[in-house]
């Protein structure tokens, strides 16, 4: 495929990437026409999607770029090094909107003025570079011209440039007069010349307010993943504080209740033995007040015999008569062992 002669100079190393596009490369220019009669006529409604498409071939030519001048000889690294620049590129230009219209919009320039220079030398190549810059500049201060203007001729040539190869012609004039075929129809079905500038305003504060409102509402959401976040940490946090709270009060408790039977027990055991004590010198039994002491019983002296309180008699006479008749006995026994009964009989 002779229209695929700038790829193959640019990846010229990789063969198997040269007999891929060979094979498939009437499907690959349907795609492409595809794609490019879309950016003719609805760039702008698109140009995220187109956004991210410039990214990704602005950092695969950087990649291959770099690793020429870096002198990388090893085709498989070349490529992953390639791709993965694009990827990153890609991201980037999605994430960061206008850094995706400044890449679209110079892409779509330097394609163009590579197609209609051919260059060849440094000095070439510079100039492109630095008109595409200006052409990504110029879109960040009047977007919906510039990348209409872009995006329509852009998308004429590329269309032009996949429809002869899928024809197979090999005509000069004739992928200039469809350019300009396409692009023309492509600024007339974007720009509608024919429509006021009010209409234009209008639609622009519509979409800008649309773009404020959606990231009104990212916000927001994300705000409230936020808080919901916050939320279920201090939750969490809340249950442990309980749980600790409460595994404190028990072992607590557990302590205390531990002491507690202990202190009752010690004092139902003084008490136990301190109660027979006590009642004893406070409440004496009747029984313990007659019976003698051992004192008196050692000594052989007669109990001490206490009349009832209630009781009328007085026993104080009897107790001294007693008495008396007890020494008359004593000391008859004790004469009769002093003396002893002499023998009448001889």
């Amino acid at each position: 495929m002779e229209r695929f002669a700038f790829i193959n100079q640019l990846s010229g190393q990789f063969h198997v990437l040269n007999v891929f596009l060979q094979r498939y490369g009437t499907y690959l220019s349907a795609a492409g026409l595809v794609f490019s009669l879309l950016n003719c006529f609805f760039g702008y409604r698109l140009r995220k999607l187109w956004n991210v498409i410039a990214g990704f071939l602005a950092g695969t030519a950087a990649g291959f770029v770099l690793c020429n001048y870096f002198g990388i000889a090893s085709a498989p690294l070349t490529l992953l090094a390639a791709l993965g620049c694009g990827l990153v590129c890609a991201v980037l230009a999605y994430l960061l909107y206008r850094l995706g219209l400044f890449l679209l919009c110079a892409c779509l320039t330097i394609f163009v003025l590579f197609r209609l220079l051919n260059p060849s030398t440094a000095a070439v190549y510079g100039i492109c570079l630095i008109l595409g810059a200006v052409v990504g500049i110029f879109a960040l201060l009047k977007e919906r011209l510039t990348v209409s203007l872009a995006t329509a001729i852009g998308g004429g040539w590329a269309s032009a440039e996949f429809l002869l190869a899928l024809t197979g012609s090999n005509s000069s004039f004739l992928p200039v007069i469809l350019t300009l075929i396409f692009a023309f129809l492509g600024i007339l079905v974007q720009l509608k010349p024919w429509k006021s500038r009010d209409y234009w305003d209008d639609k622009d504060s519509r979409l800008r307010q649309e773009e404020k409102r959606a990231k009104k509402a990212y916000r927001s959401q994300k705000r409230k993943q936020q808080k919901k976040k916050s939320r279920v940490k201090k939750e969490k946090k809340r249950a442990r504080k309980e749980k600790r709270r409460t595994n404190s009060s028990a072992s607590s408790s557990r302590t205390s209740s531990g002491s507690s039977k202990k202190s009752s027990g010690s004092a139902q055991t003084a008490g136990t033995a301190q109660s027979p004590q006590a009642d004893a010198v406070s409440n004496p039994t009747p029984a313990a007040e007659e019976q003698p002491s051992a004192f008196q019983a050692s000594s052989g002296a007669p109990a001490r015999r206490e009349a009832p309180q209630d009781s009328a008699l007085d026993l104080s006479d009897i107790r001294l008569q007693l008495s008396r008749e007890v020494q008359e006995i004593y000391q008859e026994t004790q004469s009769a062992d002093t003396n002893p009964p002499k023998d009448q009989n001889p």
